[in-house]
């Protein structure tokens, strides 16, 4: 996989995701590997055509990745929208700081090396952490700092409740975030 930037999202992490937001555009895809079945082709340019769906679905080609953030962000708001991002955990470019830090709702660092596919087929695990991030947008409420926590996402089933020795709960929503999808946060972490 070295030498190029698509690196295709495994549908296993993909439905975990999907089963919890709901989404119905995928910001970066081909016809062949599109997420959704609404979705931005590298034609159509992500970076200039809208993101106008509810929940958006984006795992930006890495070459791009500080305009994709940017964008995600920028779209989040125009939009009204959640904008889900699946990137590396490289925590020291400017985007981290400048963007995702200050406006991110969550930031999920995924625990294990992802396996990414390459023409279809799954390859070895990828040389990079990886995170998932999301951008809420939230009518008139002040900005929190974002819930940032580790997913042992290969022991979630489809309900959503996490495996193992370690206790994992459902976080309670506020009745401003009714609309938002629900997600899970260690009980640890949270009071």
């Amino acid at each position: 996989m070295a030498g190029h930037d698509n690196w295709l999202t495994p549908p296993d992490l993909f439905l975990l995701l999907d089963q919890e937001f709901g989404f119905d555009l995928d910001a970066a895809a081909s016809p062949h590997h599109a997420k959704c079945a609404r979705f931005i082709t590298p034609e159509q340019d992500a970076l200039v055509t809208p993101w106008a769906g509810r929940v958006v679905w984006c795992n930006p080609p890495y070459s791009l990745m500080g305009k994709f953030v940017l964008r995600a962000w920028a779209q989040c708001q125009e939009h009204r929208n959640t904008i889900v991002l699946l990137i590396p955990a490289y925590t020291d470019p400017a985007y981290w700081y400048d963007c995702i830090v200050p406006y991110a709702d969550e930031i999920r660092f995924l625990c294990g090396r992802v396996s990414f596919l390459e023409n279809g087929a799954r390859k070895t695990s990828a040389r990079f952490p990886s995170v998932v991030i999301v951008f809420r947008w939230r009518a008139g409420e002040m900005k929190k700092p974002p819930h940032i926590w580790w997913w042992k996402w290969r022991n979630t089933p489809a309900n959503g409740e996490q495996k193992g020795r370690r206790p994992w709960a459902v976080r309670q929503r506020t009745p401003i975030e009714e609309a938002a999808p629900l997600f899970v946060e260690r009980t640890s972490l949270w009071p």
